[in-house]
């Protein structure tokens, strides 16, 4: 399949994920590849923070051509926490990552390169030769939205110097075991 086609097969799921998403209670919509932007998008609001800030969450397909792979497409979630981390917690946030990656049911932490940001990431693998399962990736945006609902709160306290490591560990510690 050549790129083209790709993309255009990528649209079409993407768009099926819109419906998903609003289906799912969270407004949705999709931004087409453009000079500006390398890869169609679907763009959602999950719900708010606890200190009822805006989350938007960013889905994208990786463009894999049958050259690549023939049998899996892969569906990134990706969402930039609502704060900045100051600079002189980046090592104690490095060191909470270690923990919370270790401990976290989908996807990963990350610092944004070359900004003070927060991101949690997903991919989710997903057969080439079907179209999109609705209760996976419902389930998958639940989990997501979820995991990062509870730990976010844990990693700014540590990234703006309200709470030390260990205070932040023993507090997912708590989250976690409960």
């Amino acid at each position: 399949m050549n790129l083209d086609l790709v993309h255009a097969r990528h649209l079409v799921e993407l768009g099926y994920l819109q419906e998903i998403l609003s289906v799912m209670g969270y407004p949705a919509h999709l931004i087409e590849r453009s000079p500006e932007v390398p890869y169609h998008t679907v763009l959602a609001q999950l719900d708010r923070d606890q200190q009822d800030r805006a989350r938007e969450l960013a889905c994208t397909f990786y463009p894999l051509t049958a050259e690549d792979t023939e049998n899996i497409m892969l569906l990134q979630y990706f969402l930039e926490l609502p704060f900045e981390i100051q600079p002189q917690a980046y090592q104690e946030v490095c060191k909470l990552f270690v923990a919370v990656n270790n401990k976290s049911v989908l996807g990963h932490f990350g610092i944004t390169a070359d900004q003070p940001k927060i991101h949690h990431r997903y991919i989710q693998t997903l057969p080439a030769s079907s179209l999109l399962p609705e209760e996976a990736v419902s389930e998958v945006i639940m989990l997501f939205n979820y995991t990062s609902l509870m730990l976010g709160d844990i990693i700014e306290e540590v990234g703006t110097q309200q709470k030390s490591l260990d205070e932040a560990l023993q507090v997912i510690s708590e989250r976690l075991s409960g």
